[in-house]
């Protein structure tokens, strides 16, 4: 048990008996949205069209994956945590298993898509596309996880939005074992970690390594998922410094939630305050944006409560196959985008076409997914439960 745990063994039970959080979903699938309309500006303004990319709103893709790197390292902490508190041990076999049938099959189908089928189909149809790489280049990259290092070598590509699931595969392949070995102190060994990525950051933009090796230190978003996993710590533990916190959790609420809303809609003016008190590395930034969303995160999870909105069943339901979303957006907008440009539509029309198709071809693209690909897999989830 945990060492704080045995100062409130009661708060402890409490938080282990938590069977889900409220607004969490919605706030998943908000994140998606983000990341979707901020490709698909990006794809207009790259192709020297009109588009909002330089509206801050539009500019939120880093912002969404550092939310959910926090949201990830707090509930996966947290239900390690809560499995630990409840058996004495984390089932890593089982952990692994899990997160197995969660993520790869979709990962592995965007693979077949994305190497097998896009080239066929670029050749059947002949599109004016060029494929940045080959099969036998990447794959090896992909199958190992690290999908990031092939936009280090070859640019943007259709399965660009890969590089994050990379990371944190890599990350869950420590992170079983890490709560199974620590039985004690875990927020210090998580903090530590957090330190040495910091300065692993640092040293990367020194030019010390080769820039293939800085990129991937920077690309590896461990921190996000570390401060993730010390406000699960300390959401789950009965400290005195928890305790302290309960009591300014409506603060916490209140501050997390303006500088969220101040990232997202005013991200420009968020950065020139940064850069007001020294802050200018890019790392560094999202570092401190990470630290928000996971006070927002922690402040969410204290209190727990359903709302009207955030928590209707298609929030909920959509926030479900956020994964989904995530995953299939930038092949689907760059369809429809492939269809819209050359009709040469007003801007207005054009805008209102683009968004709405692409929104709900990916929702419509995930949904199915989810229900015919993905859940008759999740199935098996338990396999290897005990």
């Amino acid at each position: 048990m945990l060492a704080s745990e045995k100062n409130n063994g009661n708060f402890a039970l409490n938080r282990s008996n938590t069977l889900f959080f409220y607004q969490f979903n919605a706030l998943r699938f908000f994140a998606a949205l983000l990341v979707l309309i901020g490709h698909a500006e990006s794809l207009r303004a790259s192709a020297g069209k009109q588009s909002f990319h330089n509206l801050d709103l539009f500019n939120n893709g880093q912002h969404a994956v550092t939310f959910f790197f926090v949201l990830s390292g707090f509930l996966i902490t947290f239900l390690l945590l809560k499995e630990r508190n409840k058996t004495q041990t984390v089932l890593v076999k089982s952990f692994y298993w899990k997160r197995v049938v969660r993520i790869w099959p979709l990962y592995f189908l965007l693979l077949f898509i994305g190497l097998i089928l896009q080239p066929v189909f670029i050749e059947l149809l002949n599109l004016p596309y060029e494929m940045p790489y080959s099969w036998q280049e990447s794959s090896l990259f992909f199958i190992t996880f690290l999908p990031g290092i092939i936009t280090f070598y070859f640019g943007n590509h259709l399965l660009e939005p890969l590089w994050s699931i990379g990371v944190e595969e890599w990350f869950y392949l420590i992170w079983g074992p890490l709560l199974k070995f620590v039985p004690k102190d875990l927020w210090k060994w998580i903090l530590c970690s957090l330190l040495l990525k910091i300065a692993l950051n640092y040293i990367a933009n020194l030019s010390v390594f080769p820039p293939v090796i800085a990129y991937v230190i920077r690309m590896m978003r461990f921190e996000a998922l570390f401060i993730g996993g010390i406000f699960a710590c300390t959401f789950f533990s009965a400290s005195n410094f928890q305790n302290k916190l309960s009591k300014i959790r409506v603060v916490a609420l209140t501050i997390s939630i303006l500088s969220c809303f101040l990232i997202v809609f005013y991200g420009r003016f968020f950065n020139q305050l940064l850069l007001k008190i020294g802050v200018e590395d890019k790392s560094l930034n999202l570092f401190i944006c990470s630290i928000f969303f996971g006070l927002l995160i922690w402040a969410i999870a204290w209190n727990n409560k359903k709302t009207k909105f955030l928590d209707a069943p298609i929030m909920n339901y959509l926030g479900e196959i956020s994964y989904g979303i995530y995953m299939y957006h930038l092949i689907v907008i760059t369809v429809v985008w492939a269809v819209l440009q050359p009709l040469n539509l007003p801007f207005t029309l054009e805008t209102v076409l683009y968004h709405t198709l692409g929104i709900a071809f990916t929702i419509g693209i995930a949904a199915l997914s989810k229900t015919y690909f993905e859940n008759p897999l999740l199935k098996l989830k338990n396999r290897f439960s005990n």
